[in-house]
């Protein structure tokens, strides 16, 4: 599962890519976007993996349900963190919000007032994600959390929210990165995922419905697609 650029985020200040300081953001992002992202041409593109992507979600014989959900769930905020590292520099928008203009973060007035722009508040939601994470046992016997699901699914929410920010707001930095291929494949194993645990509903996932189409060929991802 660790088949992107790298692991645990850096520090913001470290983002392997530089940017000229004004491309690839768009902090106006709405319901006239292009959406790219939702062509086939564009949600074709996945990494080429050593086995089908929804096969790889099946869990093994001798290990624990918890055990197999935060191997994922790890996986998918280690991934989700660089491809925002990728683009962090270009990320100059005042809201956090994902297709459609759908707002994720704080509400306008609140964020004046911290001067909490996307990117502070996709930091704070990183942050926030790393903290419950750390409360995962990181050795053989320890006891996984009684609400384990729910942490997860604070999780999972947070990191398909950047994830639909990254779509909405920078794909135009995504395709010139040709971060395309990795950013399909995360998002595909994210929804995958969460199809096949039933993480998070699926009445929150309704701003990604054109997303999912496109990446599952017109299917949802409960529906899945054995082929990438």
């Amino acid at each position: 599962m660790d088949w992107l650029i790298g692991k645990a985020r850096g520090k913001p200040g470290g983002a392997a890519i530089a940017s000229n300081g004004n491309s690839g953001s768009n902090s106006t992002a709405g319901p006239d976007e292009s959406r790219l992202y939702t062509q086939t041409e564009y949600a074709s593109k996945q990494i080429s993996l050593s086995a089908d992507l929804d096969s790889l979600l099946d869990q093994p014989l001798l290990l624990q349900q918890n055990e197999w959900i935060a191997t994922h769930v790890t996986a998918l905020y280690e991934n989700v963190g660089t491809l925002f590292e990728a683009v962090f520099d270009f990320c100059t928008c005042d809201r956090f919000t994902g297709p459609g203009g759908v707002n994720f973060g704080v509400t306008e007035e609140k964020a004046k007032k911290a001067r909490a722009n996307a990117r502070n508040q996709i930091d704070s939601a990183l942050a926030q994600c790393q903290e419950l994470l750390g409360q995962f046992p990181t050795r053989y016997g320890q006891a996984f959390l009684h609400d384990l699901h729910s942490a997860s699914g604070c999780v999972l929410r947070h990191l398909l929210h950047i994830l639909a920010h990254i779509y909405s707001a920078h794909y135009d930095a995504v395709l010139r990165l040709d971060l395309v291929p990795h950013l399909n494949t995360v998002t595909r194993h994210c929804l995958l995922f969460n199809a096949k645990f039933r993480i998070v509903e699926d009445r929150e996932l309704d701003h990604l419905a054109d997303l999912q189409a496109a990446l599952f060929g017109g299917a949802s991802a409960a529906a899945g697609g054995r082929s990438l």
